[in-house]
């Protein structure tokens, strides 16, 4: 009798398969973990920057550390205000930066900061400079690897130039219109019957669409899902509508929320560790409200999240155990359960890796891109729906959905929820819409700037925040500040978004009525 088993050869295919996935998927977790340190350090650095500059507003100097300088961060540097850079308690006075950032390791070196005189020397007075240094593991925007120099002129290192605007135009306006897309689809009935026309439907039309849709949905998970963890996002969103079905027997769910927003953080990969061996026991990807369960064995845990753009342990709510509306805040400390199936309800904070974009230029650079890629997901299923009517029948049908079914993915992925009122910015004298003006959202009692947003045509915008207090500033070249009276938040029990009407008077008439 003949015995039926695997072949060597096919036992080698197999496990070279294996090895290789599971290098790849390493080397992919790697290096995001590593890109997200060098996101956090040039968020660091601006934070540091903004408030010396503070400091430098109200005293006419930067604040001096001494000849050898100071580690920013440490027991000594812990808080800047009026009496510089102090441990906790040794602060006076206006407080310019609460919790002082330091390097995350592995990798970089210590952020080392001190006071320069006119010519570059170090200052121990009246000091007109400063420096702070850092390193990078990893080429950042427009910042190379290796070691820079944070000085009141910018930051100094390798690298020269910088990202500039994006040279491309918002391009929705040359998206071909209802009418002449119909005339389009209109004139490719009459075409699809000519010799050739099927064939190269069939080689050129279809493939092209499936390729727009796929490239486009891997940029999509690129910005919001670490692409080691895009296998996960597939079985979510596959997967998650069943869900519904099984949360009334869960015992509670567990929350990823912004540390700064307080807003749910939506995609966020989150792992169950096993204490001992540090190897994972689980994982989870957040819902659109952020939540995630685990039930394990009885046991010792630790928990790790990660979401492009945002960084955990969450170092600005270092110590803190209910924030707000979130109680059992988690920091990346040991979790023992003593009983198995338990539901693990902690609160995992997240902070962002970069802080607020602040220039229009940027803004606008950022939504033109975003305009590109809806662009491209779109020209997924529009040609799709083209090659279907080209060559109407089951595989183009099929085609067809499968391109749709990709554009709702990157739309999950990539597109953010917009709220269904939003606030408007206009002119106070003429009542007319501003375009282009950036409004930004500050969290109270230390003014800090959580979030930037341009106005569209219309000028609407909105902002997603949890409990706090906020305020809005308005901002456009040739109108005076427009600045709300404090917003408050403090007592919703959800995240709930900000969208008020904002006037703006023009700079040129200030005393206008």
């Amino acid at each position: 009798m003949r015995r039926r088993g695997f072949t060597l050869i096919e036992l080698l295919v197999t496990t070279t398969i294996i090895g290789v996935l599971a290098t790849a998927g390493t080397t992919a977790y790697s290096t995001v973990r590593t890109k997200a340190r060098d996101a956090k350090r040039v968020a660091d650095t601006r934070t540091i920057r903004n408030a010396i500059e503070l400091y430098f507003e109200q005293h006419g100097r930067y604040p001096d550390a001494g000849v050898g300088g100071i580690e920013l961060g440490t027991s000594g540097a812990q808080v800047l205000s009026d009496a510089g850079f102090t441990p906790f308690g040794g602060e006076h006075g206006s407080v310019y930066l609460l919790n002082v950032p330091s390097n995350i390791t592995p990798g970089g070196v210590p952020y080392i900061y001190r006071a320069t005189g006119p010519d570059g020397a170090p200052c121990d007075e009246i000091c007109p400079g400063f420096e702070v240094a850092f390193a990078l593991e990893t080429p950042t925007g427009s910042l190379a690897a290796g070691p820079h120099l944070l000085t009141e002129g910018g930051i100094e290192g390798a690298e020269t130039g910088d990202t500039g605007v994006s040279g491309f135009a918002a391009v929705a306006q040359y998206l071909p219109s209802t009418e002449q897309f119909a005339e389009t689809l209109g004139a490719a009935r009459e075409i699809a019957d000519l010799e050739g026309v099927q064939a190269a439907n069939k080689a050129v039309v279809a493939p092209v669409a499936a390729i727009a849709s796929v490239a486009t949905l891997v940029a999509g998970l690129a910005s919001a899902v670490p692409m080691a963890n895009a296998g996960q996002f597939f079985l979510l969103a596959i997967g998650q509508p069943l869900l519904h079905f099984t949360r009334r027997k869960r015992q509670g769910w567990g929350t990823v929320y912004n540390a700064a927003t307080k807003a749910p953080i939506d995609l966020a990969t989150v792992r169950l560790l096993d204490a001992r061996t540090g190897r994972p026991v689980g994982a989870k990807v957040t819902d659109k409200d952020g939540r995630f369960a685990f039930t394990p064995p009885a046991g010792s845990y630790r928990i790790e999240a990660v979401k492009p753009g945002f960084v955990f342990p969450a170092a600005s709510l270092a110590g803190v155990a209910e924030d707000g509306a979130f109680s059992d805040v988690y920091h990346g400390t040991l979790i023992e359960t003593a009983e198995s199936g338990k539901t693990l309800t902690v609160n995992v904070p997240m902070d962002p890796a970069f802080e607020p974009v602040m220039e229009a230029h940027e803004l606008l650079s950022a939504r033109n891109k975003k305009t590109l890629r809806r662009v491209g997901a779109m020209a997924g299923p529009v040609l799709g729906a083209f090659a279907l009517a080209v060559t109407p029948g089951a595989p183009m049908l099929l085609l067809f959905l499968v391109q749709l079914f990709l554009y709702q993915l990157y739309q999950r992925a990539a597109e953010p929820a917009v709220s269904a009122s939003q606030g408007t910015v206009y002119d106070l004298d003429t009542r007319k819409a501003v375009k282009g003006a950036v409004v930004r959202v500050l969290s109270l009692p230390y003014h800090k700037v959580l979030e930037s947003k341009l106005t569209d045509a219309e000028g609407r915008y909105s902002f997603h925040v949890g409990p706090g207090e906020y305020y809005l500033i308005a901002l456009k070249p040739g109108y005076a500040k427009t600045e709300t009276d404090p917003i408050d938040f403090s007592k919703i029990d959800k995240p709930a978004w900000i969208a008020s009407d904002l006037p703006m008077r023009k700079a040129d008439e200030p005393g206008k009525e």
